[in-house]
């Protein structure tokens, strides 16, 4: 289950925040998106078709050679007059010319300064306005002038035709680019041409031209840019048709073209190098020293480029350009299909490439450590590839940075805050572990200090054995002596009494301090690989010393098993369950040895006796401590023997079980493992302890 933690929290707010950052787009979002752009239009530039545009340039040279600018409009007239005669497919003009020429005939018969006879003659000529309204009407190719949009409270100039612009939808143009007012020309030029287009160009925040009004409205009407007018011209097409509603503009029809457009009725323009071998300077136009060629069916755009007196802008991916040779471009953008795309979808996109790489961090990261969160963070430069890829395939523009600074700030943000949190949880481990050593170093002095004391009883003990059996055995050997000299006096019947009081003291003695070595802390048992059958010898052996005349039959396994033990604590268990047997029964006792049938190599001893036997809830306490039962009272014995003898068995581990009914008899299992190996059982029941010991 997912755990909302380890830096999810702090990630998943910086992910929402550059979500609505990318939707919002504020200034430093905008200027990260334009500059990827702007370096794809470098990266790629745009493949130009079959060249249907050029351009007549007013530049130095013609400048230098007829005159500083403005030109008077005859001179003007003469250079339509002499493109017209290339037999251009049109004309645009990207001039605007809203007031009367000074020095026309017309203008100058009304000065009040020159006299009347030169007034009058200067009345009979035509004016320049009217030679360049013919030579725009007259000639094969449509003209189409140029129109200025104004913003603030500047005066309209001029008035006009209003180009032929079908809307389809209601409010199509609310989401447009709205211009307060129109700069027309003189209304004689106005009249005599064929179409009018919008020529003002709107840069970006930063001063940059990206886009290009297709179409505009100005003192609420709405007109086509030039290079749109201009091709609706060349196709003959009746209108330029848009449909749109309240949220922006659709798109835009010319004849059968249907460019991409913005809700606004921008588009992104793909800018390049302008082939300036499509470009004549306008004296070598007049002086016919142009190839016809160059200009014959071309879309021709005249503009001024020379020094000084340009009106350039500053567009994607180059420097300061003339203004004709933006309309240029944007015109064969529109004749190769080569405008950017754009659609709004996309910015849905570039979220959806945020969310899914953000949440691919908040999720994976608290998961991964070290290299795993190296591998993760490349992560978020995937996006960056398919940016070119898309664009130079098919001159989509995808925003590939943003999402990727986005996703490297959840990123950094998850780095950081995982780095603090296991910088704490390292701290936290040190001091847990300070204090476990600290513990640790006070249990080893409480250690040493029950081991010290469990020597101490261990010493006790084995001193109070000796003090005990050596008195003992002087005793019994004393009346062994006795009872040989005196076997036919009278005295023999109580020197027996006596010999048997000593053994029987004898036998309490090593069961209590068998009990008490079995208690203390820690018991040395030294293990090895001892015959079965022996030790089981020697226990029945001693068994018969004190029970003499009594029946023992042993039916042992083939071959006899080897087993890992300690050769008297093992002895002593079997010669307890012997001596219970026999102690317990007037009649034989039966021990067999046989292997098990169980999951591991083991044997089974089974001990069974036929005597006075116990009850069901007598079998729960016989391993009790100076437990005895009730019919078993009139027997000597001290209740220990079973607790010891099953002690000794669980240390070699081995299981003991005990079957009875009373009056029935009595029988004992004792199962021993046969796979056990002395480097492998050398029990440790408390911290600190040597190998080698056991602890009860």
């Amino acid at each position: 289950m997912l755990s909302f933690g380890r830096g999810r929290p702090l990630g998943l707010a910086v992910l929402v925040f550059c979500l609505i950052a990318q939707i919002w787009a504020p200034g430093p979002v905008t200027a990260m998106r334009n500059a990827l752009f702007d370096t794809l239009q470098v990266l790629f530039p745009p493949e130009r078709g079959e060249p249907h545009v050029s351009v007549v340039a007013i530049d130095e040279k013609s400048l230098k050679a007829l005159g500083q600018w403005p030109w008077p409009r005859a001179l003007t007239a003469k250079l339509v007059s002499a493109v017209q005669e290339r037999q251009p497919a049109g004309i645009g003009l990207t001039l605007l010319m809203p007031e009367p020429d000074r020095i026309s005939p017309d203008v100058l018969a009304q000065s009040e300064d020159l006299p009347e006879e030169v007034r009058l003659q200067l009345s009979l000529l035509p004016g320049y306005d009217r030679l360049l309204a013919q030579a725009m009407a007259l000639g094969p190719a449509p003209v189409t002038l140029g129109v200025a949009g104004l913003a603030g409270n500047l005066t309209p100039m001029g008035g006009g035709p209003l180009p032929p612009v079908l809307l389809r939808g209601e409010n199509a143009g609310v989401a447009g680019v709205h211009y307060d007012g129109v700069l027309r020309n003189r209304p004689e030029l106005e009249r005599a041409a064929a179409g009018h287009g919008l020529i003002s160009v709107e840069t970006d925040n930063d001063g940059v031209v990206r886009r290009l009004p297709l179409l505009a409205w100005a003192g609420g009407v709405p007109f086509p840019a030039l290079a749109v007018e201009m091709l609706r011209l060349a196709v003959n097409a009746p209108a330029v048709e848009v449909t749109g509603d309240d949220h922006g503009i659709d798109s835009l029809a010319i004849g059968y073209r249907r460019p991409p457009v913005l809700a606004d009725g921008t588009a992104w323009v793909h800018f390049g190098p302008f082939d300036f071998h499509r470009t004549v300077s306008a004296v070598d136009v007049l002086d016919g020293k142009v190839d016809p060629a160059l200009l014959r069916d071309q879309l021709v755009l005249i503009g001024v480029t020379g020094l000084g007196l340009v009106n350039e802008a500053v567009v994607a991916g180059g420097g300061a350009t003339p203004a004709v040779y933006v309309h240029a471009q944007l015109l064969q953008s529109l004749l190769d299909d080569g405008l950017l795309l754009r659609p709004a979808w996309v910015i849905g996109v570039e979220c959806a490439v945020t969310l899914v790489l953000g949440g691919l961090f908040i999720v994976l990261l608290p998961r991964v450590s070290g290299r795993g969160q190296w591998v993760l963070g490349v992560l978020w430069l995937l996006p960056l590839p398919y940016a070119f890829l898309l664009f130079h395939r098919y001159g989509l523009l995808f925003d590939s940075l943003n999402p990727l600074v986005g996703a490297a700030l959840v990123y950094l943000v998850m780095i950081v805050v995982l780095a603090a949190e296991d910088r704490r949880q390292r701290q936290a481990l040190h001091l847990a572990l300070e204090e476990h050593r600290l513990r640790m170093a006070h249990l080893g002095g409480e250690l040493a200090s029950e081991r010290r004391a469990a020597e101490d009883r261990l010493q006790f003990i084995d001193m109070i054995s000796h003090e005990y059996r050596t008195p003992l055995a002087v005793l019994r050997t004393g009346l062994d002596v006795l009872e040989l000299r005196l076997q036919e006096t009278p005295q023999i019947k109580a020197l027996s009494r006596m010999r048997r009081a000593v053994i029987r003291l004898s036998e309490i003695v090593d069961v209590g301090l068998a009990r008490a070595r079995l208690d203390a802390t820690q018991i040395p048992v030294e293990r090895r690989l001892i015959d079965l059958a022996e030790c089981l010898d020697e226990a029945v052996a001693s068994a018969r010393a004190v029970h003499p005349g009594r029946v023992l039959e042993v039916d042992m396994m083939s071959p006899a098993p080897m087993i890992l033990a300690d050769p008297p604590m093992l002895k002593t268990a079997l010669l307890n369950l012997l001596d219970n047997a026999l102690k317990y029964s007037d009649h034989d006792v039966f021990v067999s040895v046989r292997p098990d049938g169980g999951d591991r190599p083991a044997c089974r001893i089974v001990v069974a006796d036929e005597g006075i036997g116990m009850s069901a809830g007598e079998l729960g306490k016989v391993f009790d401590k100076f437990y005895r039962s009730p019919s078993a009272l009139a027997k000597p014995g001290t209740g220990m023997g079973l607790g010891i003898t099953r002690r000794i068995i669980e240390l070699h581990d081995g299981t003991i079980e005990l079957s009875s009914r009373a009056g029935e008899g009595t029988t004992v299992t004792v199962i021993f493992p046969l796979n056990l190996s002395p480097e492998g059982h050398s029990h440790e029941l408390t911290e600190g302890k040597p190998a080698g010991h056991i602890e009860s």
